[in-house]
């Protein structure tokens, strides 16, 4: 890993190049994460709205879960996904942000492997009503679902990425950084 920009004419990068491209980063992040918080919301209103219909589906008990019925569980993951939302919106710090987006990326998907692996033929309802309104077919909803996920994933995983790299040297400013190594 470099820890100096070199002078010479390869790497013609500045202290302020460097501090505008980081805090640019940050920007971009935030707003990515702000966006995940509105799908989360947006999807935790769809859950609370499919619930609301009356259908034999929501009597019966989760095939991972028997002890819960099906009601129950989308009005508990409707309700953590409007909290990981407000938390997202709330939260100081992007790295905690980012931490809890991951935590509810993969739970999400490793409840999605568990009904796979247990071979359910119900479709998923991850989505709320939004699968009833768009009239998808279950693998379509199996597939936007993991796509949603991976959209969710993909900002946090490479912010966690950005600032685990930059983070263990958060104590030295940029300029610092940024010094060459002082010569033996």
């Amino acid at each position: 890993m470099l820890q100096y920009v070199c002078k010479c004419s390869y790497f013609p990068l500045r202290a302020s190049s460097l501090r505008r491209r980081s805090v640019t980063n940050m920007r971009i992040y935030r707003i990515s994460i702000f966006l995940c918080g509105v799908i989360l919301f947006i999807t935790g209103i769809l859950k609370f709205l499919d619930v609301t219909k009356s259908d034999p589906y929501f009597e019966a008990g989760d095939i991972l879960l028997p002890f819960l019925t099906n009601k129950q569980l989308m009005l508990i993951a409707g309700s953590v996904e409007i909290g990981v939302a407000i938390y997202l919106w709330m939260a100081d710090s992007l790295q905690r942000r980012s931490v809890a987006l991951l935590w509810f990326v993969i739970t999400v998907a490793a409840y999605k492997l568990g009904h796979g692996y247990m071979h359910d033929a119900l479709p998923c309802s991850c989505l709320g009503i939004l699968g009833r309104l768009l009239k998808f077919s279950p693998a379509g909803m199996n597939r936007l679902t993991w796509l949603i996920l991976f959209v969710l994933a993909a900002p946090s995983v490479t912010c966690l990425v950005h600032l685990g790299v930059r983070g263990n040297d958060a104590s030295l400013s940029i300029e610092a950084r940024t010094q060459a190594p002082p010569s033996l």
